[in-house]
């Protein structure tokens, strides 16, 4: 009896350490888990897919990067890194998505001087550039942009410029008015008559004593227009 007893005892000792030992092994297994698939490394995966040019598996680890709660910075980075891989991938409308997400996070947003003039992604870039600005300016600024850009025939500069300066609280109805009679001659420049004219109504909605200059008047692209819309108002 004596003999059997301390054998397995030794045993069940053995046993005992070595179920503790699985234990700790198994909890320092999910520990590590834990930290491989944390917020941080959704991030820190995905970059550094990019860097090996993993595009497919960095877009996915960025994507999942973009759902968590992230500092700015981060955030930021992650929809710029994102609008690359769109941009080598010819996708231009994801990438500027993905700009825009960036410039709404932070509206002074960069690209790194390693990363600006890119041909890829540089088109999309500054068109969502282009718009961020415009939905953070003020309405007088965007109202003298677009009276600048039409003085230089810029007609699509101005058009953007105008029609965001009507949108803005802080520009003056006289201004507005202004803008909008320069949209309807842009308009009817551009052979959209229909335009034209609705720009013309929503300046006589805003002053309905609303008059061409004499310089203005007479032209025979848009003055037909004009007095076409006018005499709608007149008969009010």
């Amino acid at each position: 009896m004596t003999k059997l007893f301390f054998p397995a005892v030794l045993m069940l000792l053995v046993f005992g350490c070595a179920t503790k030992e699985a234990a700790n092994a198994t909890k320092d297994s999910k520990a590590k888990q834990h930290i491989k698939t944390g917020p941080d490394n959704a991030l820190k995966n995905g970059l550094e897919a990019y860097k090996v040019r993993d595009y497919d598996k960095a877009k996915s680890s960025l994507l999942k990067a973009t759902q968590q709660k992230l500092s700015t910075n981060d955030l930021v980075s992650a929809h710029k890194h994102l609008a690359f891989i769109y941009s080598l991938q010819g996708k231009e409308d994801d990438a500027y998505k993905e700009f825009s997400n960036a410039f709404k996070l932070d509206k002074k947003f960069k690209l790194d001087k390693s990363e600006t003039g890119h041909p890829a992604w540089t088109p999309s870039f500054q068109w969502a550039q282009k718009e961020s600005a415009l939905i953070n300016a003020k309405g007088t600024e965007l109202f003298d942009d677009g009276k600048a850009y039409y003085s230089k025939r810029d007609n699509s500069n101005a058009i953007r410029s105008l029609e965001a300066a009507v949108s803005k609280e802080d520009l003056k109805t006289s201004k507005k008015v202004e803008a909008y009679k320069l949209l309807a001659f842009i308009y009817a420049v551009d052979r959209n008559p229909a335009q034209a004219k609705l720009a013309f109504k929503k300046a006589f909605g805003l002053d309905n004593s609303f008059q061409l200059d004499k310089s203005e008047y007479g032209n025979p692209v848009w003055t037909p227009l004009y007095d076409e819309v006018k005499k709608q108002y007149q008969k009010k």
